[in-house]
């Protein structure tokens, strides 16, 4: 994901972004909502790495979590901590968790 925060021009022009929002929800389910990003995504600080280990929690009820398909939202904080549009999700599955390639998006 390249971003630059140029909301206000001559500040921040070329700045890279503050840190990432990362949201996973199954892959039956519709977009998140606000309330679900504000109940359930994970800020983290920072430019995101190459590659990123992610776990998933593990179900209230105890168990695993089941081997069906997920997306992974992520959206990108600026300076302010202003919240990107939520970009399309990547999909992957539990029982191949390893790489997770999400879309080149600028903003």
């Amino acid at each position: 994901v390249r971003v630059t925060d140029d909301l206000y021009p001559d500040q921040g022009q070329g700045q890279p972004y503050w840190g990432y929002w990362v949201l996973v929800k199954p892959a039956t389910v519709l977009p998140p909502t606000f309330e679900e990003w504000q109940q359930s995504g994970v800020v983290v600080q920072g430019r995101a790495p190459q590659s990123l280990l992610w776990t998933i929690p593990q179900p209230r009820s105890g168990g695993s979590v089941p081997p069906v398909g997920y997306r992974v939202w992520v959206r990108v904080l600026d300076g302010a901590g202003n919240a990107s549009a939520a970009l399309a999700p990547a999909l992957t599955q539990v029982a191949d968790p390893q790489f997770v390639y999400l879309p080149l998006v600028q903003r």
